[in-house]
């Protein structure tokens, strides 16, 4: 149900070619993009297979990084990332801070750290990484307590 593969392909693509000048690679990452961006983040309980941290994880990487060819799939996907993952994290007790494994599909064999490494990742992916899409001579500047490219 989740294009998990899709995602690491693509951000494995803007890695090998920054600046997306290989024959065809553009145009197989502008693919996988809308593949990713068809599929949001949503917690559904009821839709088995939906939640995905995995996906969600290298989706919002990929989705990043593309950002500062095409903004739309990256600012869509982050509402939804933080819509489904916020609201679902343990605020109280001895699970404060986490979320609950459940829901993925790999969460039996990772447990509540696998849930919770995952989750957070998504959560702070601008913080951890510069944007390999951006201008060589992108002067960076602060903005809502997160680097952005001058200008946005």
């Amino acid at each position: 149900k989740t294009e998990s593969l899709t995602a690491v392909g693509v951000l494995c693509r803007i890695f090998a070619d920054p600046d997306l000048v290989r024959p065809g690679n553009e145009a197989a990452v502008r693919r996988g993009v809308q593949l990713i961006a068809a599929l949001p983040p949503a917690w559904n309980d009821d839709d088995p297979g939906r939640v995905d941290f995995y996906f969600w994880y290298y989706g919002t990487y990929a989705l990043y990084q593309f950002d500062e060819l095409d903004s739309r799939p990256w600012e869509a996907w982050e509402d939804a990332l933080v819509e489904a993952v916020v609201k679902r994290q343990h605020t109280t007790g001895e699970r404060r801070g986490s979320w609950d494994p459940q829901a993925d599909p790999w969460g039996h064999l990772g447990g509540r750290v696998y849930s919770t490494a995952l989750l957070t990742l998504c959560l702070e992916v601008y913080y951890r990484y510069a944007a390999v899409l951006a201008p060589k001579d992108a002067v960076f500047v602060p903005k809502d307590g997160v680097l952005v490219p001058a200008g946005r």
